[in-house]
C-alpha cells in the first residue's frame, strides 16, 4: 500500500475525531496488515510499535479463526483487561486493509469506544 502524506493527514483527522469522542482514549494507532504503524495518536510512543506488530499478528488469528469457525470474515477483538481494553478492527480496502487499534482506560465505557471505533474503520475505508 502506498501512503501518501494526503492519505496519512486524513487519517489523522478520523483517529482524532475518535480521540475527541471518546476522552478515555490512551492510544490509537492506524496499521497496515503487515504491522507497521501509519499514523499514530498516543500519550505514550513507545509501545506504538510493538502494538502494530501484535495487531497484526492477533487480527491474523481472528480472520483464520472465524474462517475455520464458518464465522464469517474478520471484523473486530476485543480484549478486557484489569486496567483497561484494547479494540482491534480492520478497515477492508482495495488497495490493502487497514488495522484500528483502540487503547481505552478502565473508565471508559466500552460500548461508546466499540461505536466510535467502528465508525472510525468505516471512514478508513472511504479515506
Amino acid at each position: 500500500m502506498i501512503f501518501h502524506d494526503s492519505m496519512r493527514d486524513a487519517v489523522g483527522q478520523v483517529i482524532d475525531k475518535l480521540v475527541e469522542a471518546v476522552g478515555a482514549v490512551r492510544a490509537v494507532v492506524v496499521s497496515s496488515e503487515d504491522g507497521f504503524e501509519l499514523v499514530s495518536r498516543a500519550s505514550d510512543k513507545s509501545h506504538v510499535s510493538r502494538l502494530s506488530a501484535m495487531a497484526s499478528s492477533m487480527t491474523a488469528l481472528g480472520a483464520m479463526a472465524g474462517e475455520e469457525c464458518k464465522i464469517g470474515d474478520f471484523r473486530s477483538i476485543t480484549l478486557e483487561a484489569e486496567e483497561g481494553v484494547i479494540l482491534l478492527l480492520q478497515a477492508r480496502r482495495p488497495d490493502g486493509n487497514l488495522i484500528l487499534s483502540v487503547i481505552a482506560e478502565s473508565k471508559a465505557i466500552i460500548g461508546q469506544v466499540l461505536f466510535y471505533s467502528k465508525r472510525a474503520a468505516e471512514q478508513l475505508q472511504q479515506v
